[in-house]
């Protein structure tokens, strides 16, 4: 287990061997437009070339095309491939009962790559989505030979797991969501005041409520449950996968506690500091992140 920080200002990577050339994944054409999961058809996204990293997509609500945009800059490194969950994007509607928390999504994405034999190069999870990812890799682990968990939390069996509430202060909804239009605006600040800088947030996420996604508002107020229901304390000895933990210094949902937390237990667990970073280190440092994404995945 180890610790990486930012290099000092101005400090020259050091040059080593040539890298190999990565391996070419399989056409785009392997991962079919939907995947029945659980009797229920899912919508599939694929993003880049070369090795297949599945993303876990996040229960907030939004399809996983919202993650996978997240990554769009880093399509020469891999083939970024996730899903739509029930109730949003092109996904079939939720159906009754339905587990509507990173457990749910942890099941969906599991099944999704046993149903097609698949055994990608990485699993890959940001935010809530990483929740899945730990819960993927805890559950099975022959299906991971990679880890990577960005901005993410074990949970503490407390509904301040996530600290989402707390970013919008005064504007935290007190009711449950009802219309599609509340969903995306309070995303849209989440995210802009998530950042280490929120006044790059225009920028960054600018267009965001234009898109005409389906979003699933239940995802979104089961928030709470989840939180109280998510410890994974305990049972993340059992990751047996390398795992790399990125964490933005300035992140203010996610303390560096969590990130800690999974460094300390997961046998084979690195963690990376953003130092300039708060939620979104592929967004706010993404030289770095591309350096240090990039090298992960090449390792043998």
């Amino acid at each position: 287990m180890g610790e990486r920080r930012d290099p000092e200002e101005g400090a020259e990577a050091p040059e080593g061997p040539a890298r190999p050339k990565r391996r070419e994944s399989a056409a785009v054409s392997d991962v079919p437009n939907f995947v029945k999961v659980r009797e229920r058809p899912l919508k599939t996204h694929v993003h880049g070339r070369g090795g297949t990293v599945f993303v876990c997509p996040s229960g907030w609500g939004l399809p996983g095309e919202a993650g996978l945009n997240l990554l769009a800059a880093f399509a020469d490194l891999a083939r970024f491939f996730t899903f739509d969950p029930s109730g949003t994007g092109e996904s079939t509607g939720l159906r009754a009962k339905e587990d509507l928390g990173s457990r749910g999504i942890a099941n969906d994405s599991s099944g999704m790559l046993l149903r097609l034999k698949m055994r990608p190069s990485a699993v890959y999870g940001h935010s809530h989505g990483g929740c899945a990812a730990l819960r993927v890799a805890i559950n099975h682990p022959e299906l991971v030979r990679r880890l990577v968990v960005v901005s993410t939390t074990p949970g503490n069996g407390t509904p301040d797991a996530w600290n989402w509430r707390s970013v919008l202060g005064d504007e935290a909804p007190t009711e449950p969501i009802s219309k599609r239009e509340e969903l995306l605006r309070v995303t849209r600040l989440i995210q802009v005041r998530a950042l280490a800088d929120p006044a790059a947030g225009r920028e960054i996420f600018d267009g965001m409520a234009a898109k005409p996604w389906k979003v699933a508002i239940e995802r979104f107020n089961a928030l709470p449950k989840d939180g109280r229901m998510l410890d994974l304390r305990g049972k993340l000895r059992h990751i047996a996968a390398p795992t790399l933990i990125v964490a933005g210094a300035k992140d203010p949902i996610v303390g560096m506690e969590a990130a800690e937390a999974m460094r300390q237990e997961i046998p084979k667990a690195e963690l990376t500091v953003f130092e300039k970073s708060g939620h979104f280190p592929m967004l706010e440092e993404p030289d770095k992140f591309r350096v240090v994404l990039e090298e992960f995945l090449e390792r043998d």
